[in-house]
C-alpha cells in the first residue's frame, strides 16, 4: 500500500500542480531508468525463498555471503546503465521520441540515484522478507509515504517536474536506506545457528538473546 501511494502518485502531484500536460515530461524518462531496477528484481526475486531455506537449515554464512554478493550484484546492474542514461539521456530520448519530453538534468540525475536505490532497497528487502522481519520495514516505510507525498508536492512546486523523484530519493535515503543499514548490523548478529532440539539433526536458527 505504501508503494502503491507513495511511488505510484508521481503522475498524480505532477498533474495536480503543474498540469497535466507536464505529465509526459515524467513518465517517458522515468520508463526508461527503470528497465535497470526490473532486470534487478529479475536477477534478486529468487533470494526471498532461499534466505528462507538458508535460514531453515542454519547456514548463516551462506545468508551473510549471499547478502553481501546481491547488494554488489545490484549496484553492478544499476550504476552503469544509470550513469550512461544519467549523461546521454537527453540524446537516447531524443531518439526514441523526438522533440515530445524536454527532460532537464534535474530530472535525470534525480532518476538516475533513484534506480541505484531501488534497486538497493529490493535486496535488502528480499533478505528481511524471508527473515520475517515486517515491523520495522511497516514503520519505515509509513514514515518515507509521508515525507515522500510532502516533499514531492512541496519540490515539484518549486523546481518542476524533478521534485518528484527527489522526494522520493530523500524520503528513500532518509527513512528507508539509512534505517536499515543502522539495524541490519544488530539483525546479522541476533541471528545464530543452534541446535532447536538434542534430538534434531540440523540447526535451526534463531535469535540470539545476548545480541
Amino acid at each position: 500500500i505504501c508503494v502503491a501511494v507513495a511511488y505510484q502518485a508521481d503522475s498524480l502531484v505532477i498533474a495536480q500542480v503543474l498540469g497535466a500536460g507536464y505529465v509526459t515530461e515524467y513518465n517517458v524518462p522515468y520508463r526508461l531508468f527503470m528497465m535497470a531496477p526490473t532486470i534487478v528484481a529479475f536477477l534478486i526475486g529468487p533470494l526471498w525463498p532461499a534466505y528462507a531455506e538458508a535460514l531453515g537449515r542454519g547456514d548463516t554464512p551462506w545468508i551473510r555471503r549471499t547478502l553481501r554478493r546481491s547488494l554488489w550484484l545490484v549496484l553492478g546492474v544499476s550504476i552503469p546503465p544509470s550513469l550512461i542514461l544519467m549523461i546521454f539521456g537527453k540524446s537516447i530520448l531524443h531518439l526514441w521520441v523526438g522533440n515530445q519530453v524536454h527532460p532537464t538534468w534535474y530530472l535525470l540525475i534525480g532518476l538516475g540515484i533513484w534506480a541505484i536505490l531501488l534497486g538497493v532497497s529490493n535486496a535488502l528487502s528480499m533478505f528481511m522478507n524471508a527473515l520475517n522481519i515486517v515491523k520495522l520495514q511497516v514503520v519505515c516505510s509509513i514514515l518515507a509515504t509521508i515525507c515522500n507525498i510532502t516533499l514531492s508536492i512541496f519540490l515539484t512546486q518549486r523546481i518542476g517536474v524533478s521534485g518528484v523523484i527527489w522526494g522520493s530519493v530523500i524520503a528513500q535515503t532518509v527513512f528507508i536506506l539509512i534505517p536499515l543499514a543502522f539495524f541490519m548490523p544488530r539483525i546479522l548478529r541476533r541471528i545464530v545457528p543452534i541446535p532447536s532440539d538434542p534430538g534434531d539433526v540440523g540447526p535451526d536458527m534463531v535469535e540470539n538473546p545476548k545480541g
